[in-house]
């Protein structure tokens, strides 16, 4: 139950944090990895969120054309790696 609460709280936290930049007009936006596995949450799953609600969020803010999730750790950026690899589709150069 808490992890449900958790995981969907994070959904929140993503999709209102990327509107915000558009109506903001922000280009980019940088999101720390900084709860990651805290609190008993898988971090793989966390990052599967962040990830996840990030690419289906972007469609619907076309001002943001630049997202950064920040690693702190080796371990955590080899995990946003892989899942950034499996889900988000290529980028165009900068």
């Amino acid at each position: 139950m808490a992890g449900d609460f958790r995981r969907h709280s994070a959904w929140d936290q993503n999709i209102a944090r990327c509107r915000l930049a558009q109506e903001a007009g922000c280009e980019s936006l940088a999101f720390p990895a900084i709860s990651c596995g805290i609190y008993r949450f898988p971090s793989d799953q966390a990052v599967r969120i962040a990830v996840r609600t990030v690419i289906d969020t972007l469609p619907s803010t076309p001002a943001v054309r630049h997202v950064v999730f920040a690693c702190f750790q080796d371990d955590m950026l080899a995990l946003y790696q892989a899942e950034l690899d499996a889900q988000a589709p290529p980028s165009k150069p900068a």
